[in-house]
């Protein structure tokens, strides 16, 4: 692990680019951000197209090997770029404090299944808790985000059901 800089998230100089035929696409061009301890990044706001979920899906390591990524991506410390496929499920995963929920509910969530069971589902597998357990964690969850009254509405709502940040 390559260990760098202080605080909870630092971006430098990222840039992502795609090979489209014989053209190099850049999707994300040079972008620098920093999440310092106790702020939130609430989100990320530009047009159809700009490279938001470029961008997130790089910061999780979720993009296609064979994407280019060059810059710095540290996370309490650690590279991300210079991690292995384990090492960055745990993070992303399991406790490890980075996740990323897109605004369009139709291709994030399961549109049959509620909000509440969901979440309970992603504690069980990453907590390790069943039952009333991930469910009392879930609701939580709901109340931390601001959901109001998570044990009635949030929690068996389904995904139409909220709003898609309009």
């Amino acid at each position: 692990m390559t260990k760098t800089g202080a605080g909870v998230l630092h971006i430098r100089n990222l840039s992502v680019s795609f090979q489209s035929g014989h053209e190099l696409v850049r999707a994300v061009n040079t972008v620098n951000l920093t999440v310092k301890p106790g702020e939130i990044l609430g989100g990320l706001i530009g047009e159809t197209g700009c490279g938001k979920t470029v961008l997130g899906m790089a910061i999780l390591r979720l993009l296609h090997p064979d994407t280019l990524i060059s810059g710095e991506i540290v996370y309490n410390g650690t590279n991300l770029l210079a991690l292995g496929e384990e090492e960055m499920r745990q993070i992303r995963g399991g406790g490890g404090g980075i996740g990323m929920v897109l605004q369009n509910s139709v291709t994030s969530l399961n549109p049959v299944v509620t909000i509440g069971r969901q979440i309970a589902e992603s504690v069980e597998l990453h907590q390790g808790c069943t039952g009333d357990a991930a469910r009392s964690e879930a609701v939580r969850l709901l109340k931390e985000v601001g959901i109001s009254d998570p044990e009635t509405g949030g929690y068996d709502a389904y995904p139409h059901e909220f709003s898609g940040g309009a």
